[in-house]
């Protein structure tokens, strides 16, 4: 356990169910319980816990003996002879086990136990922490209490990887549930390993090397992270960090809830990070840029140290050269507390007392801090030295900005924030020495740094000259050094009429004519060079970059050629050849004087720059060597320039991972930079983060508020995430600012249409122009068109993309909906097909023999498959009836929950019923040559409208039951009642199709609800208890059917359905179900399916299914005047039902 003193301001327990008592028989379960924040749920089915009368005084502590979390039946439990072993799950048998396991193993009784479902457990308002063990169903557990899991935090699930038990859930089963249901597998930990050495001997732990088991973690997946409260992100970092000590991953967590926070936890922790934005998929690190960085700042000429002057000074380093043997040992270790680490020091250095030989030890941690590469901690020490007391000296203060300086330079423009210099550092550097040599020092020191692209750095150099010493006399040259700095134009004419009479100082020429060409002015800069009586290596290279501003570029390589290669400027004179190169679109030559120049001088930044930029606009190139940007990242330090180049690059080629991974870079350089940030957006948008990219947008936000981009993409963000409304508010301000901008324009009717409003929406379509839209837009304004009922133009768009990319699933998977709706049949099912390949038909499926094509077989059976959702498998299953004849050769592999229902529906088809969440069965013996998905059923059979059947009541089901529960509906309230299934919640967590399922809120059945005369039956089996207890006390009475499994009793289920008199459902399993079996249902539905042929209001399988659409789902009023619609109609039938006494209208 990892305690810090770090504040997390939890709102209140964290709420743990343990479901095999581990956590109450870890040896720090008491340490844990003492700070006050867990409230743990504990069952113990084998009795593992001793002295559980200890625990009777722990008020946060419930311990439940001989109970176990399951699917809420009774079943057995396996009393083991070790107790660990004891499970609900029944052991494998001898032969299976390894040896050391078979004993263990031996099962001495089978006791009744009553599993307990999660969903079930009365008082439980919430879970934060779930423990699972590996020898319980850990699936069932999950399975039953997906209501409960909405708001968990953590699962952590022990998985074995040598299986001791029946139907152990391995990490894949987990892994699967958790994506499905709005998790995300994490990391493993505290593992498990057997060892091969005899046990009697003592041998290293670490020997035991053969994997036994671990923990699984499951966090919640990024979508839903992005939604936690502030509260529960406190929850989540503290379990993080107090239990598995993730720092990194609790800094994560932190920082979505305050980047301030994640700040303070890391100071808390004694952590150096720079603070920025956390790395979401890439495990990339910024260390790729120290190790150059280190390299090119020690080939650069960092001037003289400063004059080390004082006995005392020179006292300590003799003893610090003579105790370098023992001091090495102690720079190991660095705590990163200042007096801490000075008092390690001090061990080795026995004498200390004044000031300055304390900074001795200070100076000492700074060359390990360097070595280390760890500048910024260095920084960091330095600042902490002065609230201890170190540095009270003018000398001091010298020395220790003197160091700071350095690390600045050595930073260069990546924590400009942190590296500023008081104005005392800067008035004791300036004091060092005559004023004009600080000057002078301070203007190359500026230069230098520039050139380097420190530019951060640089501008404080001059900033130090600009506050200390105003009124200090410059000479020619350091004018001119100026005048290239600061790009002024007084100082331009001052230099002039200075020049005037001293024709002879080449120094000032030089600098002076430098600036005239920075200011696009060659002609003036080749008359002040030509008035010069010597023509040396810098004159040569100015003329030549004057004449190639001329585009003289032949006279500006003869000068250039005239430069020797042991000049000071030869690197300077091969990177202006490059240029040259480049402009007479010579790549080879320019990219051979690159090299040319780095050759000359590694560390000289802008070489590297033009190399990346040449290898960006040579796609062959870089084709040839992938990795040579990245080496001239690493050799260049990491500048802006070239961030923005492999950026761009990685778009352009649809490397996202990488494009991902070096605009977070860049924004963690420099987060202030818009550009920077800009990158990050575009990328993020292009891989469809939403979550990521609203976080990104909203910090882009804080940086630059009257900056509309950061709020185009929070609206681009939002509408990603289904929050319409939301992206309008944001969308609104940018289309009032910019009208005719394309992609606002876009973004805009996108939202709209998702709101319903067709009429805005196709107004803003008309402003749209499609030619600038990027491949995933125009995929995107598709559905705009086929939401707003204009098929003809949706057709237009994805045919004209299908050109470009004929091999694009989604884009078939898109033109087979729009073909659909248009009637075009036949050819929206042939586009059907390609669902698989682009995710939405799954799960996907290969065979060792062919794809049935319809036609009859020679010899052996046909296996149909089942595929997507329940509903899909009973829609799709209709077809069968086609091919139940006698001698059939069909051989139809279902879920187990439908089996029996399919075996009394179809006469002659075999049926192979398959467990969810467990491996397939054998097809051995059973002769299979040929296979079909069951959702490619409907396109053998029905290639046109007229060729579809009403196959409402087509799935049978016991007559016996049905006439039970009519019965028991009639003896319990009457045979003068109107019987109403309703369903406004199903399984879909997934919020891209939640938004699809109108009325996942009870108060949109309202109107409904209140028709008197009418008993109202619940279908659902998910997430609807609190709802129905709320009405019950509203006093709507929705009647709950008892002891029926309405998940996965099927039988009961569809025997209860065709008891009822009619359904009234939103698109959810009860309302296929119902018209598969012949009941009127009433549907409410947003019209956004395949399964809506025609764009009619007709079901095409099930025509007792009658479609009411919802053309505004994200529109309160529009839908509770639907339900009014509804309501009156169902009033009507109850008076029919009054008046006639009949069952039916």
């Amino acid at each position: 356990m990892n305690t810090t003193a770090f504040d997390w301001q939890l709102p209140g327990k964290i709420v743990v169910i343990d479901n095999n008592s581990e956590l109450l028989m870890q040896e720090g379960f008491d340490t844990l319980m003492s700070l006050g924040t867990f409230a743990v749920i504990a069952f113990d089915p084998s009795s593992r816990v001793e002295n559980p009368e200890q625990l009777a005084d722990k008020e946060d502590v419930q311990l439940f003996r001989h109970a176990v979390l399951g699917n809420g039946m009774a079943t057995e439990l396996h009393a083991c002879l070790a107790p660990e072993m004891t499970s609900t799950l029944p052991p494998l048998p001898p032969e299976q086990l390894p040896p050391r396991e078979r004993a263990q193993a031996r099962v001495l009784a089978k006791l009744p136990i009553q599993t307990i479902a999660l969903d079930n457990i009365e008082g439980l308002e919430s879970l934060d922490w779930l423990i699972l063990a590996d020898n319980s169903d850990s699936l069932a557990v999950l399975e039953n209490g997906i209501r409960t899991l909405e708001d968990t935090l953590l699962i952590q699930a022990r998985v074995v990887f040598q299986p001791t038990h029946h139907h152990q859930p391995d990490l894949m089963q987990l892994s699967h549930w958790a994506s499905r249901h709005g998790f995300r597998f994490y990391s493993l930990n505290q593992y498990s390993h057997y060892s091969h050495f005899p046990q009697e001997q003592s041998l290293l732990s670490d020997q035991a090397t053969e994997l036994a088991s671990a923990n699984a973690l499951f966090i919640p997946c990024r979508e839903r992270m992005a939604s936690l409260s502030p509260g529960k992100l406190n929850k989540l970092s503290f379990l993080l960090h107090t239990i598995y000590g993730m720092a990194d991953l609790t800094y994560d967590v932190l920082y979505q809830l305050d980047p301030l926070k994640a700040q303070a936890y890391l100071e808390a922790e004694g952590l150096t990070l720079a603070v920025g934005e956390p790395f979401f998929e890439s495990s990339f690190s910024s260390s790729l840029f120290s190790a150059a960085q280190v390299q090119w700042w020690d080939t650069s000429d960092m001037g003289e140290e400063p004059d080390y002057s004082g006995e005392e000074y020179e006292t300590a380093k003799t003893e610090v050269e003579e105790t370098t043997a023992v001091e090495s040992d102690r720079r190991s270790s660095l705590s990163g507390d200042i007096t801490q680490d000075i008092a390690a020091l001090q061990e080795v250095y026995p004498l200390a007392g004044s000031p300055l030989r304390e900074s001795t030890y200070v100076f000492e941690l700074l060359d390990t801090i360097e070595k280390e590469e760890r500048f910024v901690e260095g920084y960091r020490l330095i600042q902490q030295a002065s609230k201890v007391g170190l540095g009270t000296t003018e000398q001091l203060d010298t020395l220790i900005y003197w160091r700071k300086a350095q690390i600045s330079a050595q930073q260069g423009a990546w924590f400009p924030s942190e590296l500023e210099f008081t104005d005392t550092e800067k008035g004791h550097w300036f004091n060092r020495g005559s004023e004009a040599a600080a000057v002078s020092k301070s203007i190359d020191e500026a230069i230098r740094l520039r050139r380097e692209g420190a530019f951060s750095a640089a501008e404080q150099w001059l900033a130090g000259y600009r506050e200390q010493m105003p009124a200090c006399p410059l000479s020619l040259a350091e004018q001119a050094k100026l005048s290239v700095l600061q790009g002024k134009q007084v100082d331009t004419e001052t230099l002039l009429v200075t020049l005037r009479g001293h024709e002879a100082n080449p120094q000032a020429a030089i600098y002076l004519a430098f600036w005239l060409i920075n200011t696009q002015k060659a002609n003036k800069a080749l008359a002040v060079l030509n008035r010069l009586e010597i023509n040396g290596s810098e004159v040569q290279l100015v003329k030549a970059q004057a004449l190639m501003q001329q585009k003289h570029y032949d006279l500006a390589l003869q000068q250039l050629e005239q430069i020797p290669e042991e000049s000071d400027v030869a690197a300077e004179a091969c990177l202006i050849k490059a240029t040259i190169h480049h402009h007479l679109k010579a790549q080879s030559e320019a990219i051979i004087a690159c090299i040319q120049a780095i050759a000359h001088r590694p560390a000289y930044l802008p070489s590297w720059e033009t190399l990346g930029e040449l290898t960006v606009n040579i796609k062959e190139l870089y084709n040839q060597n992938i990795d040579l940007l990245e080496t001239v990242m690493c050799h260049s330090g990491g500048s802006r320039r070239l961030i923005q180049l492999l950026v761009t690059f990685y778009i352009q080629h649809e490397n996202w991972p990488s494009a991902l991974q070096w605009a977070r870079q860049g924004v963690s350089q420099e987060p202030e930079n818009i550009d920077m940030r800009m990158n990050l957006l575009q990328v993020l948008h292009s891989l469809k983060d939403w979550s990521a990219l609203r976080l990104a947008a909203r910090q882009g936000v804080t940086y630059h508020p009257r900056k509309l981009n950061f709020s185009y993409y929070l609206g681009v963000a939002e509408n990603g995430l289904h929050n319409s409304a939301k992206a309008m508010q944001y969308l609104k301000v940018c289309h009032k600012a910019s009208p005719r901008d394309n992609r606002v324009c876009f973004e805009y009717a996108l939202a709209l249409t998702a709101l319903g409003r067709h009429a805005d929406a196709l107004e803003m379509v008309r402003k749209i122009d499609e030619g600038k839209l990027s491949k995933s837009s125009l995929t995107t304004m598709g559905q705009i068109y086929t939401r707003l009922g204009l098929y003809d133009s949706a057709e237009d768009v994805i045919q004209s993309l299908l050109v470009k990319h004929p091999a694009d699933a989604n884009l078939h998977w898109a033109l087979s909906n729009i073909l659909l709706k248009k009637g075009k049949i036949g050819e929206g099912w042939d586009e059907y097909e390609w669902g698989f390949e682009a995710g939405e038909r799954n799960p996907g499926r290969e065979f060792d023999v062919p794809r049935w094509d319809g036609k009859p077989l020679d010899k052996g059976k046909v296996l149909v498959w089942h595929e997507q959702g329940l509903g899909d498998e009973i829609m799709f299953a209709a077809c069968l009836t086609f091919l139940d004849k006698p001698a059939c050769n069909i051989v139809f592999q279902c879920r187990e929950r439908l089996a029996r229902l399919f075996k009394k529906t179809f006469g002659h088809i075999e049926i192979m019923p398959i467990k969810e969440n467990r491996p397939l069965p054998s097809l051995k013996g059973k002769n299979i040559s040929a296979h079909i998905p069951v959702g490619s059923l409907v396109r053998l059979f029905h290639r046109d409208s007229s060729s579809f059947p009403d196959y409402s009541g087509y799935l049978q089901c016991s007559l016996t039951k049905t006439s039970k529960w009519r019965k028991y509906l009639e003896d319990e309230f009457g045979n003068d009642k109107i019987f109403v299934g309703v369903s406004w919640a199903g399984g879909i967590t997934n919020l891209k199709k939640a938004k699809t399922y109108f009325g996942t809120k009870k108060e949109n059945f309202s109107p409904i609800l209140e028709v008197k005369g009418v008993v109202f039956v619940s279908l659902m089996y998910f997430n609807v208890t609190d709802d129905v207890s709320e009405l019950r006390d509203q006093g709507v009475s929705i009647h709950e059917m008892p002891d029926v499994d309405m998940k996965n009793n099927l039988e009961e289920v569809s025997a209860i359905t065709k008891s009822l008199d009619l359904v009234i459902a939103t698109e959810n399993f009860p309302f296929i179900h119902a018209g598969s079996l012949g009941v009127e249902c009433w549907l409410m539905s947003n019209f956004d399916s395949h399964i809506y042929m025609d764009d009619r209001n007709e079901f095409k399988f099930f025509r007792a299914i009658k479609i009411t659409k919802i053309e505004k789902p994200d529109s309160r009023n529009h839908v509770l005047n639907i339900s009014r619609k509804l309501a009156a109609q169902l009033e009507r039938r109850v008076q029919e039902k009054l008046s006639y006494g009949d069952k039916s209208s």
